[in-house]
C-alpha cells in the first residue's frame, strides 16, 4: 500500500488509543466502557477498510496502466 495510507493508518490507530485514554479518565470507569467500546468498533471497520484497500488497490493500479 502506499506509505501515506500507512502513515495515515497509524495515526488514526494512535489517535484512537490517545482519546480512549483521554475518555476514561475524564468520564469514569462505566461511561469509558462504552466509549472504548465504540472506539473499537471504529477501528475494527478502519481494519476492514484497509483490507478492502488492499484488494482495490492492484485492480487500480492495472485501470491507471
Amino acid at each position: 500500500m502506499e506509505p501515506i495510507v500507512l502513515t495515515l493508518s497509524a495515526a488514526l490507530v494512535l489517535s484512537v488509543i490517545a482519546i480512549a485514554i483521554f475518555v476514561m479518565l475524564w468520564m469514569g470507569e462505566r461511561k469509558a466502557h462504552r466509549a472504548a467500546k465504540a472506539l473499537l468498533e471504529a477501528e475494527r471497520r478502519t481494519r476492514s477498510i484497509e483490507e478492502v484497500m488492499e484488494h482495490v488497490q492492484p485492480l487500480w493500479d492495472q485501470v491507471n496502466t
